[in-house]
């Protein structure tokens, strides 16, 4: 008779062979499995492999235009957090016009300047900022906005941009506007403006933000006086009304800055 571990052992080896047969077979095929991975990273497109080099590309701030002590100006500074506690500054190539007063959006890695006042007052055109042209410049004209524009507001959602409201000369004559256009890139060079549902107030100096994937728009000048409501856009709405009105802020209130922070984002 044999010890009772042997017994045991003889007793249990067909489990513990077909375990290592198992064992070998998963190795075998995880060794396949990097060949095949390896044989695809060699052979993934440049166009990838260059829309991820973009993607991983540190995230700086710009400032663009604006009145100063000295009057309008189109000069554009980026602002490079990783040079604190020096001077994180750093001037960029001036934008065309000497602006103020202009609403921004970015897009598929671009940013896009519309309107604003100059030194030969409002203006309908959009500039689109590309980073990827510095040193050179970075400016490329793009199609007009539908409006001569001012202190409007603008948001981007779902891959396109949304600007809102503004002070504009219409019927002749200036006065804020309800009017809201969508900008989609895919439409380029052709014309990517298309207008929607109007806002339920004519407004200007608004402030806007985005959450959740929705929109929201905050306070501004509408009439005769600063109005405290708010509006919430949602996209999915269209083409019917997107606008709903929610809990009006806490105070009335116009030309104040709003922003989003995301868990793990810059």
């Amino acid at each position: 008779m044999y010890p009772l571990f042997i017994q045991n052992f003889y007793h249990h080896k067909f489990w513990y062979f077909l375990l290592l047969l198992l064992c070998c077979t998963h190795i075998q095929s995880c060794g396949a499995c990097n060949r095949k991975a390896n044989k695809a990273r060699n052979t993934l497109p440049s166009k990838k492999i260059q829309s991820l080099e973009v993607s991983l590309k540190k995230i700086h701030g710009y400032v663009v235009g604006g009145l100063g002590i000295s009057g309008i100006t189109d000069q554009v500074y980026k602002f490079d957090p990783d040079k604190l506690p020096d001077n994180p500054l750093e001037k960029m190539p001036d934008y065309p016009l000497e602006i103020q007063n202009a609403c921004a959006f970015t897009l598929n890695g671009k940013a896009y300047v519309v309107g604003g006042l100059g030194i030969s007052g409002i203006t309908d055109q959009v500039y689109r900022f590309d980073a990827d042209k510095l040193p050179g410049n970075p400016w490329e004209k793009m199609p007009d906005y539908p409006l001569e524009i001012q202190d409007a507001c603008a948001f981007t959602l779902n891959g396109k941009a949304y600007v809102v409201g503004g002070w504009s000369f219409l019927k002749s004559f200036s006065s804020r506007t309800d009017q809201v256009y969508r900008f989609d890139a895919d439409k380029l060079p052709g014309h990517p403006w298309e207008k929607m549902p109007d806002y339920p107030l004519e407004i200007q100096d608004a402030f806007s933000f985005t959450l959740n994937g929705k929109a929201y728009v905050v306070g501004g000048w509408s009439s005769l006086s600063i109005t405290d409501q708010v509006y919430r856009f949602d996209a999915d709405k269209l083409p019917d009304n997107p606008w709903e009105k929610i809990q009006d802020y806490p105070t009335e209130i116009l030309d104040a800055c709003a922003f989003t922070l995301q868990p793990d984002t810059p």
